[in-house]
């Protein structure tokens, strides 16, 4: 098992994950953290990744744009029954969904947040859709779980709190990556 930094965004995780697939990595899950895009997803929630709407430019140099980006199902399955564990024994809650792998950090307008929200985008990060496209194509299980950092839709957001409640965030998201990989002996 190995913690590897992909950097941000999907030009660096396509590399990282081509270069794991290279030296026999044979299943990878992000962590890390996401804004939510629906209502009452709060600050401190688990997000898992049911699959990923590609508005990136990487995955294009590898596939079609109707290919879909999607990960393992049996992992993000065992992902998220430890994320919905992990999250209730904590009082915060899991939630699925598909999220959106966007290229610009601070380019979402108000209304492209709305039309994501309203297509029932449950959040929206920068590596996922890379991440599931590499995968899929090496041979690879693939899966997220985040942590929410931010909510662009209730406007709640934890960079703006001076508390823990991102990093035990990421912390519960790690523990539920981690029993992922035990129980799937990945």
């Amino acid at each position: 098992m190995t913690a590897t930094s992909t950097g941000m965004g999907c030009p660096s995780t396509a590399i990282a994950v081509e270069e794991l697939a290279r030296v026999g990595v044979t299943s990878v899950i992000r962590v890390g953290s996401s804004a939510g895009l629906q209502a009452g997803i709060a600050p401190g929630d688990l997000l898992v990744s049911e699959g990923s709407f590609r508005n990136d430019g990487t995955t294009d140099a590898y596939v079609p744009k109707g290919f879909p980006a999607v990960p393992d199902p049996g992992l993000t399955l065992t992902l998220t029954r430890h994320a919905q564990r992990i999250a209730a024994a904590s009082g915060t809650r899991a939630h699925t969904g598909i999220s959106a792998s966007d290229d610009a950090f601070y380019a979402e307008t108000p209304e492209w947040i709305a039309r994501l929200s309203g297509m029932g985008i449950l959040n929206v990060e920068m590596e996922a859709s890379a991440m599931y496209v590499v995968a899929r194509l090496r041979g690879l299980r693939a899966g997220m779980i985040c942590a929410c950092s931010s909510n662009l839709v209730d406007g709640a957001s934890l960079y703006s709190e001076k508390n823990a409640a991102l990093k035990d965030g990421w912390m519960r998201s790690i523990e539920a990556a981690l029993e992922t990989a035990v129980e799937l002996e990945l």
